[in-house]
């Protein structure tokens, strides 16, 4: 698979503002997220990593790096005794590091794949020299973890 360099910089406080669409693909396959705790809003005042409240449900699209990993682990662990269910916006390819092959065992429920490049509300728009908008070269997909699926093989869907 190649690589194709964007012609966005990364922004240095990594906030993206997930699209309404994006938030929508999440709900038509899993209705449950709707009312899910945002864990990670944009500027929030607050690490979620040391927040102990057990929670149901919870969703984001969390800063990426290092500490989308620490966020994820964090958020199985307050949505385990609810046997609640976790989703998170990450790369498409975030499950291929070897590193993170333990955390997609159970409860690890699906992948959905976001088959359109998603353009962050909070950047502007550029395009090329035809007038064509230029979309970011990365692609997405929504992870879900449920810990009320005990004796499921996880499963990937495309949107």
């Amino acid at each position: 698979m190649g690589f194709r360099h964007s012609e966005y910089e990364r922004l240095e406080s990594d906030t993206y503002i997930t699209p309404k669409w994006v938030w929508d693909i999440l709900y038509d396959h899993f209705e449950r997220f709707r009312d899910a705790y945002e864990c990670c809003p944009a500027n929030a005042q607050f690490d979620f990593c040391d927040d102990t409240i057990i929670r149901k449900y919870v969703a984001t699209n969390p800063p990426y790096g290092r500490q989308a990993e620490r966020i994820a682990r964090h958020a199985l662990h307050v949505t385990e005794l609810a046997e609640g269910s976790v989703a998170l916006l990450l790369p498409h390819a975030w499950d291929t590091a070897k590193l993170r092959t333990g955390i997609f065992g159970y409860p690890f429920h699906a992948k959905l794949v976001i088959t359109e490049r998603i353009h962050w509300a909070n950047l502007e728009i550029k395009r090329d020299k035809r007038g064509n908008i230029i979309r970011p070269a990365s692609t997405h997909a929504w992870y879900i973890w449920d810990w009320s699926r005990r004796h499921s093989m996880p499963i990937m869907l495309w949107s």
